[in-house]
């Protein structure tokens, strides 16, 4: 599957998300970066699971599962040092603006995607494997970047009812 013969934002007829100016969050604290591995990976491992090996989180959709062992990869590109805003992993998936969806031959691919007021908006990548849901990855961008992420199937949308 690809991208040009899915479902995306512009032939669904949805808005740029430059246009957004309705349904956006309050930036959560960004967090200052770290140095090592070790360093930004104890980050994610006290604000995602609060001293456990796992954590439910419940969206709009359904449960994620947040496990130690998939968290490493997330911070292992030092230059990106994502560890800085693991603050924006909760909101996204709690309170997302869009999720959509792909199925790929072995797994199942969500894209949370959360608009907050700042320089950046977010997306959490949850892979879904035959025990459940896993978080699986995080990042940052412009809300021009983040269009190119909006295909397959929108499973979700938020709407201005709060």
């Amino acid at each position: 599957m690809t991208k040009e013969n899915t479902n995306n934002w512009r032939n669904l007829g949805l808005c740029d998300l430059r246009e957004e100016r309705v349904l956006i969050e309050e930036q959560p604290l960004i967090l200052e970066d770290h140095k090592t591995l070790e360093a930004a990976f104890a980050v994610l491992k006290k604000v995602l699971l609060c001293g456990s090996k796992e954590k439910i989180v419940f969206t709009p959709i359904g449960e994620v599962k947040i496990q130690e062992e998939y968290l490493p990869h997330i911070v292992e590109k030092r230059l990106d040092a994502r560890e800085r805003y693991v603050n924006f992993v909760f909101p996204t998936l709690t309170n997302p603006y869009e999720i959509w969806e792909i199925r790929e031959e072995f797994v199942v691919k969500r894209r949370y995607i959360s608009l907050f007021n700042g320089k950046r908006d977010f997306m959490v990548i949850i892979k879904y494997f035959n025990d459940g849901s896993v978080f699986w990855n995080m990042m940052h961008c412009s809300r021009k970047d983040m269009n190119g992420h909006r295909f397959g199937n929108l499973i979700y949308k938020k709407t201005g009812d709060k």
